[in-house]
């Protein structure tokens, strides 16, 4: 018999934004950390508010990012933010520790503080294998979602943990 630890998915239910039609979420690890990139596309109206309140958009999604990741005691540090009126669409970047063990040559990475808010898990939601990444498209509420994770060496996984 086989036992792993720390494997079980919680389900959670998405919670869209008002307002946001699709979002682009890349994840690339290197060396300990993983580069946070998150890209929501808006409706017209809802960008414009958000154009009118910068800093409260930036300060409410660093305390929900934030709050979110305390929970599984990681952190987040370096946001950077950009607002493409073009797109409609806003950009929000950071660097995520402590998701990233070492032991020798070998790393393992967890992802449930990212997976679980989503309701979604690698397994159960076939995210698309490559050597190096993770993908996986679809809708998380009424929102279309592209998800892409990369790594730097042959990974393999299970629900919420990557090595």
């Amino acid at each position: 018999m086989v036992i792993l630890f720390g494997c079980a998915q919680q389900v959670t239910e998405p919670s869209p934004l008002s307002g946001e039609t699709r979002q682009i979420i890349e994840i690339k690890a290197v060396d300990q950390i993983l580069n946070h990139h998150y890209q929501a596309f808006w409706a017209e109206e809802e960008f414009s508010e958000l154009l009118a309140d910068k800093a409260g958009f930036k300060n409410d999604f660093i305390a929900k990012f934030n709050k979110n990741l305390a929970k599984h005691n990681l952190e987040a540090q370096n946001f950077e933010f950009s607002f493409d009126q073009t797109s409609h669409s806003t950009v929000a970047k950071c660097k995520i520790y402590g998701a990233i063990s070492k032991s020798g040559n070998n790393c393992r990475a967890r992802f449930e503080w990212f997976l679980n808010p989503l309701g979604l898990d690698f397994i159960s939601n076939d995210f698309k294998k490559s050597q190096r990444v993770l993908s996986w498209e679809g809708d998380i509420g009424s929102i279309s979602t592209t998800i892409n994770l990369e790594f730097p060496s042959p990974i393999n996984h299970c629900h919420a943990h990557v090595w």
